[in-house]
């Protein structure tokens, strides 16, 4: 009796070990993924951030083009 009762205390407790190992390689690989999307996201955003300041950039030459364009045809006017 008393062997038939370490023998299932043994067996819960490998039992509850496996479980326990089961357990942390799912949080593990859980966490990994989490990981792997966020830095895949991070990537995009910082793809989106630089087309941003690319096009930001191109206005603002644009800008200054044009408000050169203006002095000048101001001055123009201005000489009329």
């Amino acid at each position: 009796e008393r062997d038939r009762h370490i023998e299932s205390l043994e067996t819960k407790h490998t039992h509850a070990r496996e479980a326990l190992e089961h357990y942390r390689t799912s949080v593990k690989e859980q966490r990994d993924q989490e990981q792997r999307r966020h830095e895949h996201q991070v990537q995009a955003l910082q793809v989106e951030l630089r087309q941003a300041n690319e096009a930001l950039t191109g206005k603002n030459h644009e800008l200054m083009q044009l408000n050169r364009e203006n002095a000048r045809m101001t001055e123009q006017l201005g000489q009329q």
